[in-house]
């Protein structure tokens, strides 16, 4: 189950689509991703971030 199913399921959240990056998970793509985030005009005020990178 995806980060949005849990949010609207079990907590009744609905997500801004614009707050939601998915990536290839290297550390270049989530800068990039937390520059995104940053440049909106009602930027988030909370960031949940996931790694599946073993190393």
């Amino acid at each position: 189950m995806s980060i949005k199913e849990i949010a609207k399921q079990e907590h009744h959240l609905d997500l801004d689509p614009d707050f939601v990056i998915e990536t290839n998970q290297t550390e270049a793509q989530g800068y990039e991703a937390m520059e995104k985030l940053l440049a909106l005009p009602d930027y988030p005020t909370g960031i949940y971030c996931t790694n599946d990178i073993k190393q």
